[in-house]
C-alpha cells in the first residue's frame, strides 16, 4: 500500500517533467497530462479499499483510508475532469501551455498531498508546494490586470511577513 500510495501522490509531478520536455508535442503532452490524472483516479480509489492506517515514506507520513481517501477520489476525479477539458478551453488560446500542464501537474499531486498527509509537517510542505504552483495560473495569461494582482499579492505578502 505505500508504493500505491506514493505513486498517487507523485505520478503527477513525474508526469509535470515529462510533458514539459515533450511540450513541443502538443496531442503527446496532452495524452500524458489526461493519463497521469487517470491513473491517480484508479491508484486513489485502489488506497481508498484498502485497511486505514498511516504509510510513511522519506520522512513524509499520509493516512490512507476514511475522509482523507474519499477527498483525494474527490480532488482526483476534478482534475482528471479539468484535464479532459483543458485541450477544448485552450483550443483558441495556446498562450504557453506546456508552463500551464506543468504547474497543473504540480498543483495536482500537491493536492492529493495534502489530502492524504498524515501529520501537521506533510500538510504544511505540500500545502506550500499547492500554493506556489497555483499561483503560475494567477499569471498565466500575462495581462497587466494579471500583473496588477501580482503586485499586490507581492506587497500583502511583504506586510504580512513584516508584521
Amino acid at each position: 500500500m505505500t508504493a500505491l500510495t506514493m505513486y498517487c501522490v507523485f505520478t503527477p509531478f513525474v508526469a509535470a517533467i515529462i510533458s514539459a520536455l515533450l511540450g513541443k508535442y502538443e496531442k503527446l503532452r496532452n495524452a500524458i497530462v489526461i493519463l497521469a490524472t487517470f491513473i491517480s483516479l484508479g491508484l486513489s480509489i485502489m488506497i481508498a479499499q484498502s485497511p486505514a492506517r498511516i504509510v510513511c515514506f522519506a520522512s513524509l507520513k499520509f493516512q490512507i483510508g476514511g475522509f482523507n481517501s474519499t477527498y483525494a477520489i474527490i480532488a482526483a476525479f476534478m482534475w482528471f475532469a479539468a484535464a479532459l477539458l483543458s485541450p477544448q478551453y485552450f483550443k483558441d488560446h495556446n498562450h504557453k501551455l506546456s508552463r500551464y500542464y506543468f504547474f497543473f501537474l504540480v498543483t495536482m499531486s500537491a493536492t492529493l498531498g495534502v489530502f492524504l498527509s498524515a501529520d501537521l509537517m506533510t500538510t504544511f510542505i505540500f500545502f506550500e508546494i499547492m500554493s506556489f504552483a497555483s499561483y503560475i495560473w494567477v499569471i498565466q495569461d500575462e495581462t497587466k490586470e494579471n500583473i496588477k494582482t501580482y503586485k499586490v499579492w507581492k506587497v500583502a505578502t511583504f506586510i504580512s511577513i513584516d508584521n
